[in-house]
């Protein structure tokens, strides 16, 4: 995997919260993306991981 940024996933998780917003998962992702500091890289990459 290529090093991303906490910008670079941010706007990946925000663009997948967007795209299934109304839908389960997507109302998942953004509830984890929710309770997940700003600057928990390790987190964020988590969320990351999951929606790819």
């Amino acid at each position: 995997m290529e090093n991303l940024t906490i910008e670079d996933i941010n706007t990946a998780i925000n663009d997948f919260i967007d795209t299934y917003w109304g839908t389960a998962i997507g109302e998942s992702i953004y509830h984890k993306r929710a309770n997940t500091s700003d600057d928990d890289y390790d987190g964020l990459k988590d969320i990351y991981e999951e929606i790819q």
